[in-house]
């Protein structure tokens, strides 16, 4: 009796274990689904995009331009306190005039690297998209396919 208690009881937990095991931890419709979230290194898009460099270009031109002004109401003249105050002013409105031509210029990149990114989110089945820096773990990177593409938009 004893015996035949022993093999039900072995007979038992094969049996619960074998569909506990189906059932519970070898489920294939409940696979893990593939990450929503996307992210992109910002800083290295920007540097990547194919209009940066021409940005650069056109703010240094604009930048030096500005500077030579400068130089040229300044240049081997003695000021009294009432120029330099004018030329400090002429100083500080050009700062502000090139912050503002940076932020155009840069505007209109981000602004392509965003329709961009949402070309590509939408390939790849995002619903987010976040800042690399906003994201400690997990995700799908997405900075080369959005490179690759602004770099095939601006290709043709």
């Amino acid at each position: 009796m004893s015996k035949l208690k022993v093999l039900f009881l072995v007979f038992l937990l094969g049996f619960f274990g074998y569909w506990g095991v189906r059932v519970f931890a070898a489920n294939p419709s409940k696979q893990v689904p593939k990450s929503s979230i996307g992210y992109i290194d910002m800083q290295k898009a920007l540097a990547s995009h194919p209009g940066a460099e021409k940005a650069m270009e056109t703010l240094k031109s604009f930048q030096e331009e500005r500077q030579k002004d400068l130089d040229a109401k300044i240049k081997g003249k003695e000021l009294t306190e009432e120029e330099q105050k004018q030329i400090t002013l002429l100083a500080q409105r050009y700062e502000g005039e090139i912050r503002k031509k940076d932020n155009e210029l840069t505007l209109e990149i981000l602004k392509d690297i965003k329709a961009t990114i949402e070309k590509v989110a939408k390939g790849e089945s995002l619903t987010v998209v976040l800042d690399q820096e906003a994201v400690f773990y997990g995700g799908v990177d997405i900075t080369d396919l959005v490179i690759k593409e602004l770099e095939g938009t601006k290709g043709k």
